[in-house]
């Protein structure tokens, strides 16, 4: 990625309504250009979950809080709060929010992490006619009065819009604090009111861009360098994961907006990303090995308690079988964690007695029986399940899932499946492209197959940029899984562009906020044509440049907030802004998101690609970059290809003949020049016969070198 590339087109935030009045520059916290301020609770989005951080009001006293589009500081809403008859003199009212999913015991409440924020703020509209003092009131998940701060600040009565800033270092004067509460792990915060100016209050105030404003100074989403973006947003999404997590079982819930159903596929994502976070500094590596710990155990008794695989889901707490379900077992969500598992015991400075814990379950995970070698029905199956046995169905479309699964069994010792035996079992593939040919890209045979994010799967995982094409037998449509989902995004990006949809929002696989789960995608929307998936655009960063303002868009129009980008929204055909923003956060769209974000910027996938048994299984599955005449080598014939063809553009003129892999894109230039000479005298496995590979020709090397400056291609 080229982080220097100009700007596409670059939307602000909305300016503030007219007529409202801010205290001071400082206290304009609202929808502003600056990414460290973190909408929470503003009334912008419409459905159940009202703040960001996925919750809802808990319970109140003598007021009742309604989302209102009459009166706005900023935005198109904010929250009325009405008095339920008046606030007696010296009496009090308040709103009561949660911060996530609320259980009946402190052990299913999500806890958030507030000490990653240097404040809080918010802003209210008095329209009692009667001064009155506000409280900010926090509680962490055990829920109790006796550990509580509190922070008070009076509020006079004008109509005027007066801010209140609220610093989240308990230790600042002004607040009082009751016990020992546990900011890491808050789950409430309460907005009280208080009648104690000598008068009743009676009537209604409002309360808008309720914030947290995140250390280290502004961000301006407009200007900032986009790797600045990226890594302040993939933080924010990585504490989010890690602050839900179970803490002594280590399972992450699929929902945030439920702590009960503990999921392999969040979980999986937590553990692959933990070391890099660790080295990073986000993470001690004390609690990284406390958290792994806790995670074999908790795998061990779901092997132990299950047939093949650790269930797909369990209860966070006791690991029981959630019900209703079949007690499943999915390959592609087991096959997600044995990678990660795989990744973790390779890394610098894990215990040796941890690594060989993690090696010891990540051995007993058994993809040998999900593996279906007859006929027809040949690929991986779907599940077990405890109710139905194995699943008649298989992976059997162009996607990421039948190649995360050969990877991870073919690393497996004790149920090791050989990477060739299903790598290439999805036969439902066809070349498509919404725009032309120039970015013609292989997906599904089916259209309701096509979310981005089953493109990104493996490159999530593993890097393949520095291969050529997999070994699909029909070469017309064997392909890169990296290379394609580049080609995928890029496509994407200039479909929506042509249709007036602005900025690559794209639809991705989720629920479009009604409940309404399907694989949505630039080529399938169910009916829902104004649906995009902001979260998305962290997959289409990794494969276009262009995807740059599409994510500064995103932030510009406030699709984030404490957990990240959000889940869904809406956003008319014409137009440039988002409507119906709903923060539903199902958490593996965010790992996927978070996941993209490290990958981008640290470049993870190519640490684990550069195993010497990854590499060893990849190599087995894929010809060599730079092999253009598919013969077993980089030679001579591969530099003459090139330089034969030098300035053919291959989308109008048809790949060259004998060009049979590693297919070029657009102009045959200095990067196929580059995957020749980078690669020469590279040859694959079996060995042709011990024939030296021939030098490349005098005039043709000179010139060759001359034009080679070491670059290596890009992923994009």
């Amino acid at each position: 990625m080229d982080w220097r590339k100009p700007l596409c087109l670059i939307l602000r935030r909305i300016a503030p309504t007219a007529g409202a009045v801010c205290l001071s520059a400082s206290s304009a916290l609202g929808l502003s250009s600056d990414l460290s301020v973190v909408p929470f609770w503003d009334g912008e989005t419409s459905e159940g979950l009202r703040n960001r951080y996925g919750g809802n009001s808990a319970v109140s006293s003598g007021v009742l809080t309604q989302r209102t589009e009459s009166v706005a500081l900023n935005g198109a809403a904010s929250l009325g709060v009405a008095t339920l008859g008046s606030i007696p003199l010296n009496g009090s009212a308040f709103t009561q929010w949660t911060l996530g999913p609320i259980g009946s015991t402190p052990g299913l409440t999500q806890a958030r992490d507030l000490t990653r924020y240097d404040a809080a703020a918010f802003s209210l509209r008095n329209e009692t006619g009667e001064p009155f003092t506000v409280t900010y009131e926090i509680k962490d998940d055990r829920n109790s009065n006796a550990h509580v701060a509190r922070w008070s600040q009076l509020i006079d009565a004008s109509t005027d819009w007066q801010t209140v800033n609220v610093p989240l270092d308990l230790g600042a004067p002004g607040w009082t604090v009751i016990g020992n509460p546990d900011l890491t792990r808050a789950s409430r915060v309460t907005y009280g009111f208080s009648a104690n100016q000598g008068t009743a209050v009676t009537g209604t105030f409002f309360i808008d861009d309720a914030v947290f404003v995140e250390p280290g100074g502004s961000v301006d989403v407009a200007t900032a360098p986009v790797n600045v973006l990226a890594e302040r947003v993939a933080r924010r999404q990585w504490d989010g994961l890690w602050s839900a997590r179970h803490r002594d079982t280590g399972l992450v819930p699929l929902h945030n907006t439920s702590n009960e159903r503990g999921a392999m596929n969040t979980s999986s994502a937590v553990l692959k990303m933990l070391p890099g976070a660790v080295q990073r500094g986000w993470v001690s590596s004390v609690e990284a090995e406390q958290h792994v710990t806790n995670l074999v155990a908790s795998l061990n008794t779901m092997l132990d308690q299950g047939m093949y695989l650790p269930q797909r889901y369990v209860r966070t707490t006791d690991l029981s079988p959630v019900p209703g379900i079949g007690g499943e077992e999915s390959s592609i969500d087991a096959a997600f964690m044995a990678l990660a598992l795989h990744q973790y015991k390779n890394s610098p400075g894990v215990s040796p007695a941890l690594a060989q814990a993690v090696d010891d379950v990540q051995n007993r995970f058994n993809f040998t029986a999900f593996s279906d070698t007859v006929g027809s029905t040949r690929g991986w199956k779907f599940a077990y399940r405890t109710d139905t046995g194995l699943t008649d169905g298989t992976y059997n479309s162009y996607s990421g899932e039948p190649w995360v699964i050969s990877l991870a069994a073919a690393l497996s010792d004790d149920f090791h499946v050989p990477i060739e035996t299903q790598w290439n079992s999805a036969v439902f593939r066809t070349k498509d492209s919404l725009t032309g040919a120039d970015d013609e890209h292989l997906v599904s045979t089916f259209d309701q197959f096509r979310p981005p994010f089953v493109q990104w799967l493996l490159p999530m995982f593993v890097d393949t940029s520095d291969r050529g094409h997999d070994t699909y037998p029909v070469l017309s449509i064997a392909g890169n899984p990296e290379d394609n989902a580049a080609a995928y995004q890029r496509d994407v990006n200039d479909y929506f562009a042509s249709i007036g949809r602005g900025e690559l929002l794209q639809p991705d696989a989720g629920d479009n906020g009604f409940g309404n789960y399907q694989q949505f995608s630039a080529y399938m929307d169910f009916g829902d044509a104004e649906l995009f998936m902001p979260w998305a655009v962290t997959l289409a960063l990794l494969g276009d440049p262009d995807a740059e303002s599409a994510f500064r868009q995103h932030l510009a129009n406030d699709l984030e907030g404490p957990l990240g980008l959000a889940d869904t929204a809406y956003q008319a055909t014409g137009t440039n802004e988002p409507y119906n923003v709903r923060a539903f956060l199902d958490f593996w769209n965010t790992s996927l998101s978070t996941m993209a974000l490290v990958d981008l910027l640290y470049d993870e996938a190519a640490g684990f690609a550069a195993l010497p048994e990854v590499r060893a299984a990849l190599d087995v599955v894929f010809h060599l970059a730079g092999d253009y005449n598919l013969n077993g080598q980089v030679e001579q014939g591969d530099l003459d290809l090139v330089l034969q063809n030098w300035g053919l553009d291959v989308a109008a003129s048809g790949v060259p003949t004998g060009w049979l892999n590693d297919r070029p894109r657009g102009v045959v230039d200095q990067a196929e020049l580059d995957r020749v000479l980078q690669n020469w005298g590279d040859s694959e496995a079996p060995d042709f016969g011990g024939a030296s590979v021939p030098e490349p020709g005098a005039a043709f090397a000179i010139w060759a070198v001359s034009l080679w400056r070491g670059r290596h291609r890009s992923r994009s």
